[in-house]
């Protein structure tokens, strides 16, 4: 059996659902399932934001036909139409769309949405990543054909050790608005004149380029340039030093699936904050997790000073955690899940 997987960008990328793309091909092929990941090309030229081109190879009944169609949700949304004509011509194949982040979380347009309900139902299952997001995603659209798989986490070796002061402070993810940025920086203004701590922020900088401007000017305002690092795109490997260097690590997201970062900085045992999303709560709810309510700077700047005032307050926190035992989720796992909903479809 032949899979293919369309998406966009860089597939490499160490973002959640690139991630997930990933770790899902390479286990499907335990399952008998070859699969290839092709990023298709984006047309500027149309009347519409964005649209997406299927290679004409695929509309060639050959060997080139795969069975399996896994289209990611970055690409979905915008071939509403390329997925009808497809299927007309090749009933067989059966698709299943991915959808990391329901389009409605990022407030887009009213048509995009549209367009994002016609892919889905266009295809024979929609697959999401995040129990919260699939909860709205049906209270959206209504009778959607769905299945949960949440993603797993990758092995690591949690801290044993550590330090006697907060200095290093983590977060991790896309610099974009809704994973609350600014927030963290407002909160950690007033603490300007100590000189014991630094944030580093590891993720994309060119998706939201205004957003990141504004952060910029933020830093500058409160007088932080010396003590925010923005390290741009960073691969796994660097990432992960990142996690056995820091001290703290915080994601004030407003809007998440799953939350990939969140869900490894926990695997690694460093002592986490994190904003009181839904997503969040009901994935870790039973961590020793500190909790500020999202985009409120002053509760999240309380938190900092107890533990950037007080070294006593963080051994304190290190010790919970370093007595807590994670319970990571297994792509082992996430594969079983995908091998059922293979053997449900009709073929």
């Amino acid at each position: 059996m032949k899979a293919v997987l369309f998406t966009s960008g860089d597939p490499l990328q160490p973002t959640g659902g690139h991630i997930y793309n990933q770790k899902l091909c390479h286990h499907l092929v335990s399952m008998d399932v070859s699969c290839e990941t092709i990023v298709l090309p984006e047309n500027k030229n149309t009347p519409r934001e964005t649209t997406y081109t299927i290679p004409e190879k695929f509309f060639k009944t050959d060997l080139h036909s795969p069975d399996i169609i896994l289209l990611d949700g970055l690409v979905g949304a915008f071939m509403e139409k390329e997925i009808v004509d497809f299927k007309k011509k090749n009933p067989k194949i059966k698709w299943i769309y991915i959808n990391h982040l329901p389009l409605y979380l990022n407030k887009v347009k009213p048509e995009l949405l549209q367009k994002e309900e016609e892919a889905m139902r266009s295809c024979d299952c929609v697959v999401v990543t995040g129990r919260y997001a699939k909860e709205l995603l049906l209270s959206y659209y209504n009778n959607l054909n769905s299945e949960l798989i949440t993603p797993g986490t990758t092995a690591v070796t949690p801290r044993a050790t550590y330090n006697d002061e907060l200095k290093t402070i983590l977060m991790v993810g896309s610099v974009i608005e809704r994973k609350g940025y600014n927030t963290v920086i407002h909160a950690l203004g007033k603490f300007r004149t100590l000189n014991n701590w630094r944030l580093v922020i590891a993720g994309s900088i060119q998706w939201e380029k205004e957003y990141v401007t504004y952060l910029n000017r933020l830093i500058k305002q409160h007088l932080l340039s010396e003590k925010i690092e923005l390290l741009g795109e960073t691969n796994e490997i660097d990432i992960v030093k990142e996690y056995k260097s820091a001290d703290l690590f915080v994601s004030a997201s407003t809007e998440e699936t799953f939350g990939r970062s969140a869900e490894e900085a926990i695997q690694f045992k460093i002592p986490v904050v994190l904003s009181s999303i839904p997503p969040y709560l009901y994935r870790f709810s039973k961590t020793p997790v500190e909790w500020f309510k999202p985009n409120v700077s002053n509760q999240l700047s309380q938190i900092f000073g107890k533990y950037l005032l007080s070294p006593k307050e963080y051994i304190s926190l290190t010790k919970k955690w370093k007595n807590w035992e994670p319970t990571p989720r297994s792509w082992t796992a996430v594969a079983n899940d995908w091998k059922n909903l293979l053997l449900k479809l009709p073929w």
